[in-house]
């Protein structure tokens, strides 16, 4: 769903603390991969699955979306990691035709991995976001 990609990004990008932390602020937030020659700290998000679920009369979506900062030290991953989580706690609010019927915090992230003669480290969480046109 494009839209939740669109107001995943706003929703990302209107948080001051969070963009205070990256390389290029707003311009630093991508979606399923960074793009080349992006400098880091960088965010990157990704739905990894939709799912409809036949609870209700109407139509509800339930997607998993990993959100996460990149960073070339630890420290800095975990504080963008931090201002992720903090910014989720927030409702992402309506997605084209779907109200937010449950915005949860399923599992964090945290990793490295090395690339370019350097080590990246990954922090940030995975989220469980339910859209219902019926909210």
């Amino acid at each position: 769903m494009i839209a939740l990609g669109t107001a995943l990004y706003s929703h990302l990008t209107g948080g001051t603390a969070l963009m205070a932390l990256l390389a290029s602020g707003t311009a630093s937030v991508f979606y399923g991969q960074a793009s080349p020659g992006a400098r880091p700290p960088y965010v990157v998000f990704k739905v990894n699955s939709d799912t409809n679920e036949h609870v209700y009369p109407g139509e509800t979506r339930v997607f998993v979306v990993d959100v996460k900062g990149i960073a070339t030290s630890g420290y800095a991953a975990t504080q963008i990691g931090d201002a992720i989580d903090a910014r989720m706690k927030s409702d992402i609010g309506a997605v084209s035709g779907f109200g937010l019927f449950r915005q949860d915090r399923e599992v964090g992230i945290e990793y490295q991995e090395a690339g370019d003669g350097q080590t990246f480290w990954h922090d940030g969480g995975r989220f469980r976001i339910t859209l219902s046109d019926r909210v």
